[in-house]
């Protein structure tokens, strides 16, 4: 019998056609890569090994926003209107974390309190818009581009005016 190779599919049970579609898609596993394992697609671990989440009310605004809790983020900018702008240990704003949350309201929320429409993340340089952009969000797009985000801000070759057209 050969060693099994930890990289490979396991085999099927005992009375299995390796080769069944069907076995197949079952048997979705992770992939090693040179510097952690990812799970398989649509893996999710037992909640009871996930942490309890954070109370909207324990969380600071980056968090808040990036959770789209609008109400915590309003709390938050009218306490400490210049945290704003400021990024958080990935770098982003809270502006950023709530369109990359997909959260119009908080969106709005931060854009009322005075956040910045043109502030780039430091990594691929991507502005609120060209995020919205990136991921589908044409309500947000919409949202940005009515509050005056530069449509011809672009990180690469999909500029945000082609989603409105």
């Amino acid at each position: 019998m050969a060693t099994a190779d930890p990289f490979l599919r396991p085999p099927p049970a005992e009375g299995m056609d390796p080769d069944d579609p069907a076995l197949i898609d079952l048997m979705d596993f992770g992939v090693e890569t040179e510097y952690r394992h990812e799970p398989p697609s649509g893996w999710t671990p037992h909640p009871s090994l996930l942490p309890e989440p954070k109370k909207a009310a324990d969380m600071d605004l980056w968090e808040a926003a990036a959770g789209g809790h609008a109400k915590r983020v309003e709390h938050l900018a009218k306490a400490d209107s210049s945290s704003l702008d400021q990024r958080d240990a990935n770098g982003y704003t809270a502006l950023a974390n709530a369109v990359r949350a997909d959260s119009l309201e908080t969106v709005e929320v931060l854009l009322a309190a005075g956040a910045s429409l043109e502030t780039r993340d430091p990594l691929a340089g991507d502005t609120p818009l060209t995020t919205a952009v990136s991921n589908n969000f044409t309500e947000i797009v919409r949202y940005l581009v009515d509050e005056g985000a530069d449509v011809n801000a672009a990180r690469d070759v999909r500029a945000p005016s082609h989603v409105l057209g």
